[in-house]
């Protein structure tokens, strides 16, 4: 894995315009939002127009409609700091149950978001392979409506992909291409983080806080630190697995994260007004 693996110096994102808070757009788009589509969308550009850059997407976030709508506002938009991530892929009957979207949405103000989620969970696989990987990249540059994306991550890969030499080679590969300007991966556990630390292709990563956290002093963090990787920090106010509401209010727990090392943006869901100025009055 010679290509992948040793150490590097990388140029750190707080010098690529990153803004420190970051926007979440796991909901935009979902069935399980009850926030209305508009206040969705002024949601977004409020957040760009308040001085958030960065705009944290999936191929498989509201079926792919979460692209779509950043695609709408930022396709031509250069200062907007676009990461999507691939791995996941929703079976055909999922992906065919998508085209009745705009009947399905009203019905679903009545079913509880923990019956949607474990819905989704069922008709969701993940792949990992090169072939899907570019696939999943292509896909998601034409409902961005963009060339090229400004980060390109694994989404949750498990440890047979995170330290696969073929996947890293592809990233690799699609990042010289000039499909994507930084490739990483977001990753859940400490395994993960050791598993990266030294991966010279892996430019920055995603992780929850409470991971961070608890091994802000390990070496396989330290050494991702000083090789220059960039760290954006998720799952700010809901710990890993769905627990209870972390301790802390909202702007505490953004001003934590952002004190730790290698962090250059706290990336937090919302889709409404509200919540959204309330966390950039915390930054």
């Amino acid at each position: 894995m010679t290509s992948a693996v040793g150490a590097a110096t990388l140029r750190p994102l707080s010098d690529a315009g990153v803004s420190p808070l970051g926007l979440g757009c796991s909901r935009v788009g979902s069935l399980g939002n009850t926030t209305p589509p508009a206040e969705v969308r002024r949601t977004v550009q409020t957040a760009f127009e308040s001085g958030v850059t960065v705009f944290d997407t999936a191929n498989i976030y509201g079926q792919g409609d979460s692209e779509r709508l950043l695609g709408q506002l930022f396709g031509r938009e250069p200062k907007a700091f676009i990461v999507t991530k691939a791995g996941y892929r929703f079976s055909l009957k999922a992906r065919l149950a998508a085209r009745a979207k705009p009947l399905l949405k009203p019905l679903m103000a009545a079913v509880k978001p923990q019956r949607i989620t474990e819905a989704r969970g069922a008709v969701i696989s993940q792949d990992f392979t090169p072939q899907a990987l570019r696939a999943s990249l292509e896909g998601s540059l034409k409902r961005l409506r963009r060339e090229t994306v400004s980060g390109f991550l694994l989404h949750d890969p498990p440890p047979e992909a995170i330290g696969s030499a073929e996947v890293w080679e592809t990233l690799a590969a699609l990042k010289t291409e000039g499909k994507a300007e930084r490739v990483g991966a977001s990753i859940q556990t400490l395994a993960d983080l050791e598993t990266i630390a030294d991966n010279a292709v892996c430019e920055f990563i995603q992780a929850p806080l409470d991971v961070l956290l608890d091994n802000a002093d390990h070496p396989a963090y330290r050494r991702f630190a000083a090789r220059g990787g960039s760290i954006f920090v998720r799952q700010v106010l809901q710990p890993p697995g769905g627990g209870p509401r972390a301790p802390g209010t909202p702007g505490e727990r953004v001003r934590m994260a952002l004190a730790l090392p290698a962090v250059a943006c706290v990336v937090v869901g919302t889709s409404r007004i509200d919540h959204l100025r309330e966390l950039l009055a915390s930054v």
